[in-house]
Parts: structure tokens; C-alpha cells; sequence
């Protein structure tokens, strides 16, 4: 390649990621026995069970390993006993800091080289997680079938090209990750394909509202012999509502509502609340109207992705 030429590069780790197992020679990087447990792990089992009662029934059936529910989720798996013990979580999210960490190296090697080959200046750089993870949330592990913020919320940063000066910003309008590809269109100077769905993510607050960004889907579909679950979930103003849709396992009258504002860690599922009846119609009109009506501008595979 000429040292000239427009260049694009796309690196993957996959860790975090159960089995959970930095290089042992990493482990003194942080000790588990000064990790802090979540507060969303609580402080029993009562505690735990009565948060997953809330929720639909594979959240159940997940923490107790009476049915398989996900790919993700380990098949005859009881977390429920398995994780009773915080010293366990603790461990787990030790090696997780560690892998974390080991990542930040990785890169920082990059922006080194970019450096020293007289690129880092023209070179934009985004970073984001595909998802998150529970890590011992509730007393649950991976990521299964579930639309909370510890799973679907993750950081993304963008750090411009310096050569471009755009001003710094924290923008806290949602965004998704179908909004990378068309970014990277915008800052390579080429049009945004039609059959793209995302919009190339806005470089502030006020274009953040020029663009009408309130709202941001999410999807999530799993098949297991035990489970087949279909869920879509919008966030807007404050409010994540999530609409299961009819398979063998649920009718399609089950959901999640959380009032993520005043209730972060969604705990307490509004769904069957009657006071939020028109919250949960306006909601999933979006969903429905705007998210599942949408034209199909790219190939559709067949039903039965694991994840």
C-alpha cells in the first residue's frame, strides 16, 4: 500500500467474554478480592428471585436453569446456585478488568504506531462493544434473551481526526451501532448507500436534534429447543419498553416497561401497570409503525440465528 493512500481498519477483540481467561500471567493486574459487587446483585436470593418475578418467564427459567433459553446461556445451568456466593462475581469481573485492560494496551499500541508513522492526525477512531454483559446482575451471567441497559447501553466513543477540528462534545442522544457504517461513509467523503439504516452519528447535541434522534430499537431474536423469543425494544425519553413477540413460548401479550430516568437498573417492570397503558400503546406503535414496517432494503436470512 502507498504510505499515501486512504486506508480503513477493523479490529475485533472478543474478550471479555466467557470463559472468562486472561493470560494467567495478567492476573496481578487487579484482585478480585477488591472488586466492588454490583449493587444490582443484591444482597440475597429473595431479593434476586423477587427482581426476575417481575420479568417474563424465561428470566425465571434462566437464573434456575429449568429451561434452556439461549445459546448464551449455558443449557442445564442453575445460576441460582451456582452464583450464590458474591465472592464468585467478583472473581469473574476481576478477569474481565483484566481483559479490559489488556485491550486498552492493544490499542494504545496502535494509536502509537499511527503516531509514529505520521497518520494519528488524519485518522479517525470509534470504539464501541457489540453488547454488554450481566456479570452477575440479578445473579445472571452472559448476555441470553435480555433488553436492560447492562446488555443493550454500552459505551461508544469518536474521536475525530484532529485535522478536522471539529469541537469536542458529549452527546447523550441514543444512538446504535447500525449508525457506524454510515459514519464511516460520511468521514471517508462518499454518499450513505440507501440500503444502509443507520445515519452517519451526529457531531453534537443540536445536530443530534436537526437529525430527530429521540429514540433507538433494539432487536433480539433466539432459538433453543426449550425457547423460541422474538423481542423488540424501543428507548425514548427516558423509558425502555420492550414487546415480545408470539412464539411457542409466549403469546405476544408479554413485555418490559422500565422509567429508566428514576429506575436505572431495571428492576421494576411497569408492563402490567395500568397507569402506563397509553406509555406502552405510544411505545410500541413505534416499534410496530416504524421499526417492523420499515421497507427491507437488504436481504433477510432465514429465521434461527443463535444470538
Amino acid at each position: 500500500m502507498d504510505p499515501e493512500d486512504d486506508w480503513f481498519c477493523w479490529m475485533s477483540f472478543p474478550d471479555p467474554h466467557h470463559p472468562y481467561d486472561p493470560p494467567s500471567s495478567e492476573s496481578g493486574r487487579v484482585d478480585w478480592r477488591d472488586i466492588d459487587v454490583d449493587e444490582l446483585y443484591g444482597t440475597s436470593e429473595a431479593e434476586r428471585e423477587g427482581w426476575l418475578d417481575q420479568k417474563p418467564a424465561h428470566w425465571k427459567w434462566w437464573w434456575n436453569g429449568e429451561k434452556f433459553v439461549s445459546f448464551e446461556a449455558l443449557e442445564g445451568h442453575s445460576y441460582q446456585h451456582e452464583l450464590d456466593n458474591p465472592d464468585y462475581i467478583r472473581e469473574i469481573n476481576a478477569k474481565i478488568h483484566i481483559s479490559n485492560a489488556m485491550i486498552d494496551d492493544a490499542i494504545g499500541k496502535v494509536i502509537a504506531h499511527l503516531e509514529a508513522k505520521g497518520w494519528l492526525e488524519d485518522t479517525d477512531i470509534i470504539f464501541t462493544p457489540d453488547h454488554g454483559g450481566l456479570d452477575g446482575d440479578s445473579g445472571l451471567l452472559l448476555i441470553g434473551p435480555g433488553m436492560i441497559d447492562s446488555i443493550t447501553r454500552c459505551t461508544m466513543l469518536w474521536k475525530p481526526a484532529a485535522s478536522r477540528n471539529l469541537p469536542a462534545a458529549d452527546v447523550h442522544a441514543p444512538v446504535g451501532v447500525m449508525d457506524i457504517p454510515a459514519t464511516i461513509c460520511d468521514i471517508a467523503g462518499v454518499d450513505v448507500p440507501d440500503w444502509m439504516e443507520g445515519r452517519p452519528l451526529p457531531k453534537s447535541e443540536d445536530e443530534a436534534t436537526d437529525q430527530g434522534r429521540d429514540h433507538v430499537f433494539t432487536q433480539y431474536e433466539s432459538y433453543t429447543p426449550d425457547c423460541a423469543i422474538i423481542m423488540n425494544t424501543v428507548y425514548k425519553d427516558g423509558w425502555t419498553c420492550t414487546v415480545y413477540e408470539r412464539t411457542h413460548t409466549y403469546d405476544g401479550t408479554e413485555g418490559e416497561l422500565y422509567h429508566t430516568a428514576e429506575d436505572p437498573r431495571q428492576r421494576t417492570n411497569l408492563w402490567n401497570d395500568p397507569a402506563q397503558k397509553d406509555r406502552i400503546e405510544e411505545m410500541s406503535a413505534l416499534i410496530y409503525d416504524e421499526l417492523l414496517n420499515r421497507p427491507l432494503l437488504h436481504p433477510v436470512g432465514e429465521p434461527g440465528a443463535l444470538i
